[in-house]
């Protein structure tokens, strides 16, 4: 399989077991890779039943997951009124900061929760193949960041530039 094809397999895998969760954000330019489902089902060895179950826990947890984060970016927009005020309120926006805190750490965990209620549905077998093709994509996007220049070197931070000699000027 080409290495383009992983990619967007894994991606996809990782959309459908563990992002299902995620935040559903309604920006402009959200991906999503529901489309390759059944490529992803056939690379596992998904039975009917399984992507069934599937998609019903990922619909389940999305449902979820578009609460919370509808939740967290009216406290983001309550957080901006307080700090744009004339006579900003300390005690306020450190109130406002914890309760983003706090719905934040619930869609971690719906994220957790979808990877763990997903991994339940996968046989041992195909728990292997997962975490094989996850680790790939893991390094891959890895590997891709910083070929962009996002991300960090695997082997380390890039050397520092030479200095300049202070007495060559």
């Amino acid at each position: 399989m080409k290495p383009w094809m992983w990619k967007t397999l894994v991606a996809s895998l990782a959309t459908i077991l563990v992002v299902g969760a995620a935040p559903a954000s309604p920006r402009a330019g959200a991906k999503s890779h529901g489309h390759l489902f059944p490529q992803i089902a056939r690379e596992l060895g998904l039975s009917e039943q399984q992507r069934d179950q599937l998609q019903q826990l990922h619909r389940d947890k999305e449902k979820q997951a578009i609460g919370l984060e509808a939740q967290i970016r009216l406290k983001h927009l309550e957080l901006s009124e307080l700090i744009d005020n004339q006579a900003p309120d300390r005690a306020a926006i450190g109130a406002k900061i914890d309760e983003m805190a706090g719905l934040m750490a619930q869609r971690k965990k719906l994220e957790i929760d979808t990877l763990l209620d997903a991994k339940q549905l996968l046989t041992p077998e195909q728990l292997d193949r997962f975490e094989e093709v996850r680790g790939r994509f893991l390094r891959e996007r890895e590997h891709d960041g910083f070929q962009r220049g996002r991300g960090s070197r695997p082997d380390g931070p890039p050397p520092l530039p030479e200095q300049p000699d202070p007495d060559q000027f």
